[in-house]
């Protein structure tokens, strides 16, 4: 019964096609092959006819069992579609041989993201079919990446989910647009994402010039400082090599290399002879273990924009021969330099060779919080979090995330059960000390995160240390507690200060922003005080016990919803009070359905 509802469903999307009949062809009616809705196509190129391009293209068009949620996707055939890959397409060389169509969907939905709005609408064939004429006729033409459009890299293939990860910014770039150098040794730390997972994930962190470079500091060109997660749990390190090139390795139009003949090839265009500047590289690494190659090439951001960052495309080199290579493979060659560079290009580098290509991704800081993070005034300065209980936690956890990588905790508690009700850890976090683990957590919250823990209360940290906070650009404390605030003030320092507390119920969220010489906490008091009063004639005292210090402590009764609303709205407060340089009291009302309204903004002159 659901078949034949979907069959009628995709019987109707095909009749909509018959308004198309002056560009659109079906060769082949609608029918099911191994649970796909399939229907082929003649589509106009109402663009330019070229060698690849002719009059009509032909397709292989795949509805999903249940259209129109699936997906659509559109296949060239072999015989009478495109050969090339073009721009917003994907790479031919995926799918089996014995198929009749190429494995290269043109990404539609990317190229004209209007159509994710037809997911449910009865004429998404018809809206599919529309942008693939659209998009025929551009690429016929040369312009599906047109000036002022967003750059896009090519589809480089991979059938594994290891990943390289590097580093590059626009200020990495000035130093690689600055090198002569042109190839070298990178240094690669290794490890699963999950112990119970798989899938590797392999980090730059080194990056050394010439022959014979390997972890020499003299030889460094750049030193990529990942944070906790990477240095500390990426443990397994191995080298790689890298190479710089003018620009991105591809063959026209927009088709990664698919051997080792074309790769070869587009080196020579950057000046780079693999037996003269490769060779001597390789013949480091001849250990029977497998390694990268990464190839470096500036790209912009929009096209028709300058250069703005370095990418590093990584690819799998062939295990080199070595000592253990069977002696059959060097006929008229001894086991040395030549007889080993000898085997690798009669085996290895050969013209056909395949090019076994891996993921790689650009993690810098600013590309990992360009999907939404705090400003980079505001990520680079140093903080000290005094306090990781419940919204201590929320605060410290938002704020890395948002991208500030330098934010030490101290917290001498111990986790327990009961706060887990409002706390960011977890059951296995029980019985550490929230600091600790709270830092544990951070460094997996954002790999560029190198923050220090310290379980210990702020007086003896203080004592211990009594010029400490004179590291720190803010300090944010959040116990709530008078003897922390006075510890803070009693040391002669100009950092910015916030204190941050909630009362009640999380009726009520209270910030102070101050220099720390000029901490005024009976003023605050006195400012907050007709609020914490509100609070309280909303509770029996007997019937919520209170475990914390002070008058308004975060440790009241609270949800960890309404906590956490106030928590973000307390970064939003961090920020502009930072941004502006200016010091207020803010008190924030949480009303119904989660709604918030500032009640008292007061700047402290």
């Amino acid at each position: 019964m659901d078949r034949e509802r979907n069959y009628q469903k995709v019987l109707k999307a095909r009749r909509m096609l018959d308004e198309l009949d002056e560009d659109c062809q079906v060769l082949k009616d609608v029918v099911l092959i191994n649970g796909e809705w399939v229907i082929l196509l003649n589509l106009r190129n109402k663009g330019k006819v070229t060698s690849d391009f002719s009059e009509w293209t032909s397709w292989y068009v795949m509805l999903g069992m249940n259209y129109p949620e699936d997906d659509i996707t559109f296949y060239p055939l072999k015989k009478g579609g495109i050969s090339a890959v073009y721009p917003h397409q994907s790479p031919h060389q995926l799918f089996e041989e014995s198929l009749p169509f190429f494995a290269s969907n043109p990404c539609l939905e990317q190229y004209h993201p209007g159509l994710i709005s037809q997911k449910y609408d009865i004429d998404k064939l018809y809206q599919y079919v529309v942008q693939s004429l659209e998009w025929i006729k551009r690429a016929s033409q040369g312009d599906l990446l047109a000036e002022g459009d967003h750059f896009e890299l090519v589809a480089y293939p991979s059938s594994t989910d290891t990943k390289v990860i590097f580093s590059e910014d626009k200020l990495s770039f000035t130093r690689w647009k600055n090198s002569e150098e042109k190839v070298g040794f990178c240094n690669i730390k290794s490890g699963s994402i999950s112990k119970n997972q798989h899938r590797k994930i392999f980090y730059i962190t080194d990056f050394y010039f010439g022959k014979n470079s390997y972890k020499k500091e003299n030889k460094q060109i750049k030193l990529v400082k990942w944070g906790n997660y990477v240095v500390s749990e990426k443990t397994q390190e191995q080298r790689g090599i890298w190479l710089k090139l003018k620009e991105m390795p591809r063959l026209e139009p927009w088709e990664a290399p698919k051997n080792w003949g074309e790769l070869i090839s587009i080196l020579k265009e950057s000046k780079i002879d693999f037996k003269k500047d490769i060779f001597p590289i390789l013949d480091e690494m001849r250990d029977g273990l497998t390694h990268y190659m990464v190839l470096g090439f500036p790209i912009p951001k929009i096209v028709g924009s300058p250069n703005i960052e370095y990418f590093w495309q990584a690819l799998t080199l062939p295990v080199l021969s070595n000592v253990r290579t069977p002696a059959k493979q060097f006929k008229g060659f001894r086991k040395n330099e030549l007889g080993y560079r000898t085997v690798d290009k009669k085996f290895l580098f050969s013209k056909n060779k395949k090019i076994t290509w891996v993921k790689s991704e650009n993690w810098s800081p600013s590309s990992l919080i360009s999907r939404g993070g705090v400003t980079e005034e505001i990520n680079q300065l140093n903080y000290l979090v005094i306090g990781v209980g419940s919204l201590g936690s929320a605060i410290t956890e938002l704020m890395v995330r948002a991208g500030v990588t330098k934010l030490d905790i101290i917290d001498p508690d111990i986790l327990k059960m009961g706060n887990l009700v409002r706390h960011k850890l977890l059951a296995s976090d029980i019985n550490y000390t929230k600091a600790s683990k709270m830092q544990e957590r951070l460094s997996n919250s954002n790999i560029h995160y190198t923050g220090k823990s310290f379980t210990e209360n702020i007086e003896d940290y203080l004592r211990k240390n009594p010029k400490a906070l004179s590291k720190y650009d803010v300090i944010i404390e959040t116990t709530g507690d008078d003897k922390v605030l006075n510890s803070i003030s009693s040391i002669d320092s100009n950092v910015k200060m916030f204190s941050i507390s909630i009362g009640l119920d999380a009726k009520h969220l209270y910030v102070y922003s101050e220099n720390n010489r000029n901490i005024d906490m009976e003023m605050f008091v006195t400012k907050i005080n007709p609020f914490l009063k509100m609070d309280s004639t909303d509770f029996q005292p007997n019937l919520h016990p209170r475990d914390g210090i002070g008058c308004w402590h975060p440790l009241f009764p609270a949800r960890i919803d309404h906590v956490e609303i106030l928590a973000g709205i307390a970064v939003n407060i961090i920020e502009e009070d930072i941004s502006c340089n200016k010091n207020f009291i803010t008190v924030v009302e949480r009303g119904q359905l989660g709604s918030t309204a500032i009640v008292v903004r007061d700047e402290m002159l």
